[in-house]
Order: structure tokens, then C-alpha cells, then sequence
């Protein structure tokens, strides 16, 4: 995965540099630095227990009832970590338009966020539905 990003960045630096004639010239800003740190730990502390939290139950599972019963938890698990991502994206969509509109145009702000959590909630019956229906 380092390398993965390593080389994405590479190849970025590179493409902005020889295609672009963009000159990057790294600086470093401490007090900037600073102040990202202290806007920032609190999403970095919510992130850590997040995922501390999300792995704790399958620690504790294999630890009380084995790899049998933690392999058939996984796997109902997986599934619904995966349709996550349906409604994350959705919602990562708006974030762009959201901030652009609270700061230029509040009543179209509450028209969108309200377009946006109609559209949810409909996506959410369908899937309800879905999975009652085939018995998921």
C-alpha cells in the first residue's frame, strides 16, 4: 500500500513538473503544522478508536468461541460493511456542493440537503425491501 502511494505520487510529481512546468519547492510551516494539528486530533482520535472499536468484537470472538464461529460472523459482517459504502459515497458527493452552498446560497443549502436525504431514504427502502424479500 506505501508503495502503491509512493509511486501514485510519483508519478504526480512527475507529470506536474516535466508536462505542466509546475515547480514544486517543498516548504515546511510550523506554526501552520501546528495549528493543523490542533484542528485535527480530534478526527485522528475518533478515527483510532473507530477502527479499535470495528476490530475488538472479532478479537473477542475468537477468544470466546473459535475461528468457526468468528468465520461465519465475518462473513454476514463483510456483507453489510460492503453496502456501506453505497450511502458513504452518496453522502461524500454532496459534501463539495453542501459547503459551496452554506457559504453562498443558504435556502438552496436546504433544498439540497433535503433532496439529498429524500434521495437516502428512498436507496434505504429499496435495500430493506430487497433484503426482506430474498430473506438476506
Amino acid at each position: 500500500l506505501v508503495l502503491a502511494a509512493a509511486t501514485n505520487f510519483s508519478f504526480s510529481l512527475y507529470q506536474l513538473t516535466r508536462r505542466f512546468s509546475v515547480r514544486f519547492v517543498p516548504a515546511f510551516d510550523v506554526r501552520g503544522f501546528r495549528y493543523l494539528l490542533q484542528l485535527a486530533w480530534p478526527f485522528a482520535l475518533a478515527a483510532i478508536l473507530t477502527r479499535a472499536y470495528g476490530y475488538l468484537d472479532t478479537v473477542l470472538l475468537s477468544l470466546l468461541k473459535g475461528d468457526h464461529a468468528l468465520g461465519i460472523y465475518s462473513i454476514a459482517y463483510k456483507v453489510t460493511f460492503a453496502l456501506q459504502f453505497i450511502p458513504t459515497a452518496f453522502a461524500a458527493s454532496l459534501l463539495p456542493g453542501l459547503s459551496s452552498y452554506y457559504q453562498n446560497d443558504r435556502p438552496k443549502l436546504a433544498d439540497t440537503f433535503a433532496r439529498g436525504e429524500e434521495n437516502c431514504l428512498y436507496r434505504s427502502r429499496i435495500w430493506v425491501f430487497t433484503g426482506i424479500t430474498r430473506g438476506i
